[in-house]
């Protein structure tokens, strides 16, 4: 018989791995949106979050969120 200790046993509510990652990602992309004092700096670091996590398609969003959340 195999031992299984509480390291082995699946988070509850956590599918696998992948999901840890994507909510981290999510979570780095918004806060790269925040920086900035301005709409083109949000833009800009939003932009660039959003590309080193998702390429392309997460620069054109990450620099959305960016301008949105400017005030």
């Amino acid at each position: 018989m195999r031992e299984v200790g509480i390291a082995s046993m699946p988070l509850p509510g956590v599918g696998s791995m992948t999901t840890i990652r994507t909510i981290c990602l999510a979570a780095l992309t918004l806060g790269l949106a925040a920086c900035g004092d301005n709409a083109t700096e949000r833009a800009a670091t939003g932009g660039l979050g959003g590309a080193l996590v998702a390429g392309p398609a997460g620069a054109v969003v990450g620099g959305t969120v960016g301008a949105a959340t400017a005030r």
